[in-house]
């Protein structure tokens, strides 16, 4: 049985994509920094991972994303790095993923007056609402 590398995250984008460029100038890539959520209540943490994508793949990303903005990516971890935070001199680890596949979910906008998040619709939505759906014959 083959071993296999696939992993999908879906986060917040840290900040917009960025375009590298490879030291002699061959080959460029799209990267994005998305933060994604461990554990749940006060042993919650931010584990971020490092997201590169080429080609149209890395361009569709670039043209889509901002910061905050909610994403889903999948492809294959590249490597898992260990070190050792500035601001707190704690360990932490980065994760950088090759990515293959690529989801703009929404972006988020504070409601104002409301502490709650309202989320924007992408612009290929249906439109569907489930206004006026009864749920009385449910069983549960």
């Amino acid at each position: 049985m083959p071993n296999l590398n696939i992993n999908t995250f879906v986060g917040h984008a840290g900040r917009p994509v960025q375009t590298k460029t490879s030291k002699d100038g061959s080959r460029s890539w799209h990267e994005l920094s998305l933060a994604v959520n461990l554990g749940n209540g006060e042993y919650r943490q931010t584990q971020w991972v490092t997201c590169r994508a080429f080609g149209k793949t890395g361009e569709y990303m670039a043209s889509k994303v901002n910061k905050g903005d909610v994403v889903a990516v999948s492809g294959k971890i590249d490597k898992i790095r260990a070190y050792l935070r500035k601001q707190d001199n704690q360990p932490a680890v980065d994760v950088s993923l090759m990515v293959s596949d690529f989801t703009w979910i929404c972006q988020p906008t504070k409601q104002q007056n409301l502490n709650i998040l309202e989320f924007d619709t992408p612009e290929n939505s249906t439109g569907v609402t489930v206004e006026g759906f009864a749920d009385d014959n449910i069983p549960f």
